[in-house]
């Protein structure tokens, strides 16, 4: 691997573990990357296709509170329960510690951190 391109995993895994930390409600139990999930991977199943249907919305004028119920329910999390996050290239394996907390730490931060990539 190109020096180039181990500074950039290294700042990619930097920027992760800063996301990561700032959510409340979930314990990190390890890092594993780079994903599986590159961007040819990620193309090939049509993860960026316009085309999907979703299997559920919510309207865009929706708060955190409703945001937040509507993950809850719709993904069934478990208190202890085991979740992986796909983020700048890396799988980030966690626990659930609280439910709630956790949902509405990882809808903010992610979303934050997609936004202003």
């Amino acid at each position: 691997m190109v020096d180039k391109e181990k500074i950039q995993k290294k700042i990619n895994l930097q920027k992760t573990k800063n996301i990561i930390s700032k959510i409340k409600g979930i314990q990190v139990i390890d890092y594993e990357g780079p994903s599986i999930f590159d961007e040819e991977y990620l193309r090939k199943i049509n993860y960026f296709s316009s085309e999907k249907i979703a299997d559920s919305k919510i309207s865009d004028c929706s708060n955190d509170s409703e945001v937040t119920e509507w993950i809850y329910k719709l993904m069934d999390f478990q208190m202890d329960q085991i979740w992986y996050i796909f983020l700048n290239g890396f799988l980030v394996k966690i626990q659930i510690l609280d439910i709630k907390t956790a949902i509405m730490g990882l809808w903010n931060e992610t979303i934050y951190s997609i936004n202003t990539r």
